[in-house]
């Protein structure tokens, strides 16, 4: 009986300590910001689960966020929120679309992770600001670039930043939509880890400074040296650009299922601020393989090179973004915050809710 109410006391513990969250989720992804004096990661995490007859209906998700110190690591808050998705950051704040078509685009506060701007707010301002919208707003939907496109009663629709409220009727020419559309957000989407990513654009759109991992599962460094760059390529990480024409061997070293990691939110190849890429691959082919994150100079020469296998091997890196001089890398079950040569700093684990 003791036992039994020992158990019943932990497992309220439990809830209360992780703000009624009862087991470990899944991380979506994880969003650096700077809010005053304020450096907090704010974790997505997600349950999924079944509803129905016995759990054979449709699966539904539901979001946790979590704020962390971005410094030690220390869980802040955590809050439910429905299953909602990350939009963009702007002026300290994130903005987020929530599946409840109450909430729909909203800001919240890093920190305190509470709404500061609901779809409601944002329309009104739209309206006092733009006189062509007073009372003529039919219709709303999240657009491009963290923009909100609204539609009136007589189907003219305009696109407007949900900051500055800005507004733009689009027409129906595509090139003017193009040109003179706002950007919502200064900052919107998050570029989540691709094993396909075997080009490394330096420089972005620039089409200069460009890294290539070629061949099978054991890939090789390349620089391209020359080709021509013209307004028909673009800075697709999965796709080379046309016609090249000389590239050189960069070391001799073979890369097993090797990407580059891309950061998640400069959406330039991983760097910190220096000429290095950073290569995720297996240490070998076959069972008990490790995944291992290389940095490579533009020399050839190796920098850094550490394991980040996760416990569970299906649970490979989903994200990495480098702020404030430090590295962060996303699993599906862990955060990890490592200093420029690799040692980490801290980890928040997820897994630690069961024990």
């Amino acid at each position: 009986m003791t036992l039994c109410f020992l158990a019943v006391l932990f497992y309220f513990g439990m809830l209360l300590r992780h703000g009624g969250q009862n087991s470990p989720g899944t991380i979506d992804a994880a969003y650096y910001i700077e809010s005053g004096d304020k450096k907090i990661i704010v974790v997505n995490d997600y349950i999924s689960r079944k509803i129905g007859y016995k759990g054979s209906g449709r699966r539904m998700k539901s979001s946790w966020l979590i704020s962390l110190d971005a410094v030690t690591g220390k869980e802040l808050k955590r809050i439910h929120a429905g299953y909602i998705d990350y939009v963009g950051m702007d002026n300290g704040k994130l903005w987020m679309i929530s599946s409840d078509s109450t909430v729909g685009l909203h800001s919240r506060d890093p920190y305190s992770l509470e709404i500061t701007e609901s779809y409601t707010s944002l329309l009104a301002k739209a309206e006092a600001q733009n006189p062509v919208l007073k009372g003529k707003i039919a219709e709303w939907e999240l657009g491009n670039h963290g923009n909100m496109v609204v539609t009136t009663f007589d189907a003219a629709k305009y696109y407007f930043s949900p900051v500055n409220f800005k507004a733009h009727e689009c027409t129906n020419e595509r090139s003017d939509d193009r040109l003179h559309r706002p950007y919502g957000l200064s900052s919107v989407d998050v570029m989540e880890q691709n094993r396909n990513n075997y080009m490394a654009y330096k420089d972005g759109d620039i089409g200069k400074n460009i890294y290539e991992l070629d061949g099978r599962q054991g890939k090789q460094l390349y620089h391209l040296d020359e080709y021509p760059w013209t307004r028909m390529n673009t800075a697709w990480p999965t796709s080379a650009p046309m016609f090249v024409t000389k590239k050189h061997l960069v070391n001799d070293m073979h890369f097993v299922d090797a990407a580059f990691v891309y950061d998640a939110f400069t959406k330039l190849p991983l760097c910190f601020n220096d000429e290095c890429v950073f290569i995720y691959h297996h240490d070998r082919v076959g069972k008990g393989q490790r995944y291992l994150l290389t940095q490579v100079e533009a020399s050839g020469a190796v920098k850094t090179q550490y394991d980040i296998t996760q416990t569970d091997p299906a649970r490979i890196l989903k994200e990495a973004f480098v702020a404030d001089g430090k590295l962060y890398l996303v699993f599906a079950g862990e955060v990890q915050c490592r200093d420029a040569a690799g040692k980490i700093i801290w980890q928040y684990t997820e897994d630690t809710m069961d024990k």
